[in-house]
């Protein structure tokens, strides 16, 4: 239903785009505004106290050191000098950690900023944004491109923007002092710049391709930890090996050639800073001799051509910055530009009566394949429906289109009401609320089982209580150590699969749903266990509308309603004893299940 993200992106970000990124990242910042401007006018300071600091020296150079004064006099003058410089170096000094101090913070408010929209945004996105999407490359994005957009504020605004307010006051103390020798220097500025381009251009390429890789590279890696136990059952570890190695050398290949670009950039302007001095030197010497200029102001101009120099030289690393904060900034917003799932506003359910009906209902999560097939029902409340069928005759997707996890209208037609409403006019999280989910796959967090259970809501301990009781999940409480605050480690191993499908229906019941979803709840645990949780079941569903979903035919013999699904499509539909009596395929289904057990 969505393309995969990165598919998405651009082969090249532009300038234009760059810069569009840029600005969307300072108005993120916009509440920092004071800040970023005290800290500009704190660069732009700098730079000028920066700048008049060699003027310091060529005036001692030729007021005090060639001078024809007396000797005592040039000295006192040479230590009063001495002082004055000291007290530029630490303005200088303070300017200088007023600057990083603040554009570090104010780069670090914008990615916590970011990061909480981030991680906000991730849970409205619809569920078809995941199926298309790694999880491992969505981490890269929320935790690796957040902090690599710090560096826009540190690497970019505390340090480039600053070389070229140093550069541009640069440029003028050089006119002011010998606009002849500043104009000889011009000569290579066209090579200077069209090298800069250049890099730039390569620059940004490459540093996408990495981005691109790493992301696949974290995606690649989290699914074989996660799967680690299925790798070793099959001995399939030396297949994934090789692929592993095949993406890491990708990796490192692409490593390599912005490392080959670094080595063709910095030796370059190294060149052209030497043909600079020889110059300086060639063309200041001649006017030193001719009486143009004093032999302080040629030292000045060597001076400020290694300050020129300097910026020049990171602009490598200063261009790498910016490419990667780029990038990254690119993937933070088109994530955050992607629409949230459907039904962020809409009406307030307090709490459901529980009347479901599908009407009609067609669905594809890929439109050359429909998944549902003109599917109807109507469920009153109280009254308990079975979804029987072979695996991918759409039972799933029944329970799915009605938590709206898939919503109707981007994959299909018809209409699913609860309560004679349409579920489009819900708001979405006013709609799950009414439902109580018992998965067959329980997901378990590292944390206490007590979150397990509530999911970190704050529930009344009598509710909580209660839930543990009536799902049989007490005796999981009471046999480990630490009861309901003892932690679990990675999705919950710890746990036997009985004992996570008694934490999944006290999950479920926490919350008092009117609705409750029985999602094969039964299919993989021992029959001590299901014997247990069917002396729970009619408890659990009393006064409560539910949907379950069942292979076992045995254990739903009580419902009020029988469907019975192939190829999306409702076969036959009735109780179990219509249906028996009718002998057609569900009743085939239940002798064939007999001879089987």
């Amino acid at each position: 239903m969505i393309a995969d993200d990165d598919a998405a992106l651009t082969a090249r970000l532009s300038q234009r785009q760059a810069f569009h990124y840029f600005g969307r990242v300072l108005r993120a910042a916009s509440d920092q505004g004071p800040m970023l401007a005290l800290c500009l006018g704190a660069a732009l300071l700098n730079a000028g106290v920066e700048v008049h600091m060699p003027r310091l020296m060529a005036s001692g150079i030729d007021q005090f050191m060639i001078s024809q004064a007396a000797p005592s006099g040039r000295l006192a003058g040479l230590v009063r000098l001495g002082q004055l410089y000291m007290i530029w170096v630490m303005l200088a000094a303070a300017l200088t950690f007023g600057v990083t101090y603040g554009f570090n913070r104010v780069g670090q408010l914008v990615v916590e900023r970011l990061r909480n929209q981030l991680f906000h945004h991730l849970h409205r996105l619809p569920m078809g944004y995941f199926d298309g999407n790694p999880v491992g490359r969505l981490v890269t994005r929320v935790a690796n491109d957040t902090a690599t957009l710090s560096e826009f504020f540190t690497g970019i605004l505390a340090n480039l923007l600053c070389d070229l307010l140093k550069l541009l006051v640069l440029l003028g103390a050089l006119f002011v002092s010998s606009p002849r020798l500043t104009m000889s220097l011009m000569v290579l500025a066209p090579g200077a710049l069209l090298a800069s381009l250049a890099f730039q251009r390569v620059n940004t390429r490459v540093n996408r391709e990495i981005r691109r890789l790493l992301a696949q590279l974290n995606a690649f890696i989290q699914e074989n930890i996660q799967g680690l136990s299925t790798l070793k059952a099959f001995t399939a570890e030396a297949t994934m090996q090789a692929k592993f190695d095949q993406q890491n050398h990708d990796y490192l290949r692409v490593e390599m050639r912005l490392l080959y670009l670094y080595m063709l950039f910095r030796p370059l302007f190294g060149t052209i800073s030497m043909i600079a001095m020889a110059i300086i030197l060639y063309v200041g010497g001649k006017q030193l001799v001719a009486g143009q200029i004093s032999l302080g102001t040629l030292v000045l101009f060597i001076f400020y051509l290694k300050m020129l120099f300097s910026p020049l030289d990171d602009l490598a690393e200063r261009f790498n910055v910016l490419q990667s904060a780029a990038v990254s900034a690119e993937r933070i917003f088109q994530i955050l530009d992607t629409p949230p799932e459907p039904g962020q506003h809409g009406l307030d359910l307090p709490r459901a009566q529980g009347k479901i009906e599908f009407v009609n209902v067609h669905f594809a999560y890929d439109a050359a394949k429909p998944v549902l097939r003109g599917v109807s029902f109507c469920l009153h409340p109280g009254q308990k429906l079975a979804l029987v069928g072979a695996t991918g005759s759409g039972k799933t997707t029944v329970t799915a289109l009605l938590q709206r996890l898939y919503p109707l209208e981007m994959g299909g037609s018809g209409r699913i009401l609860v309560d004679g409403v349409d579920i489009q006019d819900y708001q979405v999280e006013s709609l799950r609320r009414q439902f109580g989910i018992i998965q067959q796959d329980l997901f378990l967090f590292r944390a206490s089982l007590r979150h397990n259970v509530t999911l970190f809501r704050d529930l009344p301990e009598a509710r909580l209580q209660q839930a543990l009781r009536t799902s049989r999940a007490l005796g999981v409480i009471d046999a480990h150590p630490g009861g309901l605050e003892r932690r679990l480690g990675e999705r919950g191993n710890q746990l036997s699969q009985g004992e996570r499908q008694l934490v999944s229906f006290a999950r479920a019941l926490a919350g008092d749903p009117p609705i409750l979803i029985l999602d094969e709840a039964t299919a993989s645990i021992d029959s001590l266990t299901e014997q247990a949780i069917q002396e729970a079941m009619v408890e659990l569903l009393q006064g409560r509308t539910a949907i379950l979903v069942a292979h076992r035919l045995s254990t739903i013999q009580h419902c009020d309603q029988i469907l019975l699904m192939e190829h999306g499509q409702v076969i036959e539909q009735g109780s179990h004893g219509e249906l028996m009596e009718r002998k057609g395929a569900y009743a085939h289904l239940v002798r064939h299940q007999l001879e089987l057990s």
